[in-house]
């Protein structure tokens, strides 16, 4: 039933107008200065001074939080969705869906829950990816039970009004222009592309206007019905104690629709090859090169995330930069950077050699020691970024699973492990993506032979 019980809803709704006391005691579990113990599906202390806890609610909601310090606390909706899982006539339909969150409800209007919101302090994030689409509300402790209402009213009461898609629909089309215009962004979109072919799971855009007219309203229900569910959503929470998180998640969820059917996206089946995007708008030509790897789940993650440190490090100071892009099963790990177009092949010709030189020599003790320092600080820095910490926590809910700490994950990281990795790497073919003036970008037929 869309309206999800909307009677039960509006009693929702009056919950936050209780007294003081009430919201006082809310306040009081959110974290100041110490951490509750461990528990059975809890991960020891991160960086934060917090405790990472995921569990399922005896009616079936998935959780996950994290307690750790923060002035400001995070509620957020967490779906398995996103890109990879599109058909080419649904390409860009993860990414409308997102922007809908937080529009008009059946009991609010746009313009009463943006008011709502704003009176509460209230700063909302909204992110569409390969393989997810996410939103939260960022509020100060004292306003923690209105933005569960809010929340709750925007997943479980949406109305998806014509006029309120319309707006949306510019909305994508202005972050398209914006993907277009930024070099590295692009030229990374490019490269999965190149590794996944653009057609199929990962190699999809996570921004297309091929679709964008033919959305209504009938489209984002569907989506809606699909996905906004209990067996592909989890509810998340940064800076609140996950105790209170599942009570008041079991209070303001419990209409969550239940399905036997879970999202999954296609498995991701590595090709590598070549996409080149011709724009005459940019000053520079952007080139990427990578190797398969393996993902998130994999054994070799943390040599990946120390390569890609060391990377960086050998190239502090240029135009160009390590990267790693990680999935649960698979990953990319390369170097990337820019020039003017006439320089674009020698440019290539240094990305070529800074990779097969990592497969070849044995790095430093020192060099890896420092590598390791830097990895950790980048995991920490990415960690730390809010929409980042919700997705890692809303992965964490969908899988049951806990996330490595940061102390401990980089201990059996080795010179050799490194070399081994990159040499094994080099073996595969690569994936070579440019964005820009491409007239001196040499094809991946010519780079191959330098990698040998």
């Amino acid at each position: 039933m869309r309206t999800h019980n909307l009677l039960r809803t509006k009693l929702i709704a009056s919950r936050a107008l209780q007294p003081r006391t009430h919201r006082q005691s809310i306040s009081a579990s959110f974290q100041k200065a110490d951490f509750s113990a461990n528990s059975a599906n809890s991960q020891p202390a991160n960086s934060n001074g917090g405790t990472i806890k995921v569990s399922v609610t005896p009616s079936g909601l998935k959780t996950a939080s994290d307690d750790g310090y923060t002035p400001v606390a995070s509620l957020g909706i967490y779906l398995s969705a996103g890109s990879s899982m599109e058909m080419d006539t649904k390409a860009g339909l993860s990414h409308l869906f997102s922007k809908m969150a937080f529009r008009s409800t059946k009991l609010r209007s746009d313009l009463r829950l943006y008011r709502d919101i704003e009176k509460i302090g209230g700063i909302i994030e909204k992110q569409a990816g390969r393989n997810f689409v996410q939103y939260h509300i960022n509020v100060l402790p004292d306003n923690l039970e209105e933005a569960f209402v809010i929340l709750s009213e925007t997943t479980l009461t949406p109305c998806f009004h014509d006029w309120d898609i319309k707006t949306m629909k510019q909305n994508c089309r202005n972050d398209y222009d914006e993907l277009m215009k930024n070099g590295e962004a692009s030229v990374m979109e490019a490269l999965h592309a190149a590794a996944f072919y653009d057609d199929v799971s990962l190699g999809r855009p996570v921004y297309s206007l091929d679709n964008l007219e033919t959305f209504d309203g009938e489209t984002l229900w569907k989506f809606y019905d699909s996905h906004v569910n209990k067996s592909n959503s989890a509810i998340t929470a940064y800076g609140i104690k996950h105790e209170l998180l599942t009570s008041m998640a079991t209070a303001y969820f419990s209409e969550l629709p239940t399905s036997s059917t879970t999202s999954q996206a296609p498995a991701s089946k590595y090709v590598g090859g070549e996409y080149r995007v011709k724009n005459l708008s940019h000053a520079h030509t952007y080139v990427a090169l990578a190797f398969q790897t393996g993902g998130k789940s994999s054994n070799d993650y943390a040599n990946c995330q120390v390569l890609k440190a060391l990377l960086s490090a050998r190239l502090r100071g240029t135009n160009m930069q390590g990267f790693l892009v990680g999935y649960d099963d698979v990953g990319l790990v390369g170097a990337m950077g820019y020039a003017p177009p006439e320089e674009a092949g020698a440019l290539v010709d240094r990305l070529a050699a800074e990779l097969k030189k990592i497969a070849s020599n044995l790095p430093s003790q020192k060099e890896v020691d420092a590598a390791k320092s830097i990895a950790t600080l980048d995991v920490l820095s990415e960690s730390n970024v809010r929409s980042n910490r919700m997705s890692i926590l809303g992965s964490a809910a969908l899988s049951q699973a806990l996330v490595p700490t940061q102390n401990i994950i980089f201990d059996g990281v080795t010179a050799n492990s490194i070399m081994h990795l990159a040499h094994q790497s080099l073996k595969k073919l690569p994936s070579l993506a440019s964005v820009g003036r491409l007239s001196n970008v040499p094809h991946l037929q010519d780079v191959l032979p330098k990698l040998k």
